[in-house]
């Protein structure tokens, strides 16, 4: 890794968290997503929701993780029907 100076620093001399710190938050957002996609239907859960999307109007507009399409379209199998 290198600094707005230039200069050369270890990761794991400048990381802040480490491996146990990660799986724990990569958990939590799996976790998350699921309990979304599992509960998109229910009355309750997407009246919660909508409070949310009216707040999270002046956000910034999401984007496409072009990184991730690539991998998909890069394993997508010819003859497996969409």
């Amino acid at each position: 890794m290198t600094d707005a100076d230039g200069r050369r620093m270890v990761w794991t001399d400048v990381s802040h968290i480490d491996n146990d710190a990660m799986r724990d938050l990569m958990r939590q957002i799996v976790d998350r997503l699921y309990t979304f996609h599992m509960n998109r239907d229910d009355p309750q859960f997407r009246g919660h929701l909508d409070r949310w999307l009216a707040i999270s109007g002046t956000w910034d507009d999401p984007k496409l993780d072009d990184a991730l399409l690539a991998v998909i379209s890069e394993n997508e199998e010819p003859d497996r029907p969409v």
